[in-house]
């Protein structure tokens, strides 16, 4: 996330800040689904739950997010590979 956003610009925050810039700039009315966009929000409060929280995450929420995650850094390829095509 913090390739696609510095291009141009600063990415430094904590987790929250680049997640919602990140949604803002490219899953609101950008290049990726608003659907990703909602996922990594959710894993977001999946991770702090996990981290901070006074429970373990259900293995099937865990294994639901794993599985966006690869979708998510699938489509973020593709999305940094027509960049750099375009730009040869």
């Amino acid at each position: 996330m913090r390739r696609l956003l510095s291009a141009g610009q600063s990415a430094e925050g904590k987790h929250g800040t680049i997640i919602a810039r990140f949604g803002r700039h490219f899953c609101k009315d950008g290049p990726l689904s608003a659907e990703l966009g909602r996922a990594i929000n959710e894993a977001q409060r999946l991770r702090s739950k996990g981290d901070y929280g006074a429970e373990t995450p259900a293995m099937a929420d865990v294994e639901a997010y794993i599985a966006k995650a690869e979708e998510f850094v699938a489509a973020v390829k593709g999305r940094l590979s027509g960049n750099l095509q375009r730009r040869q």
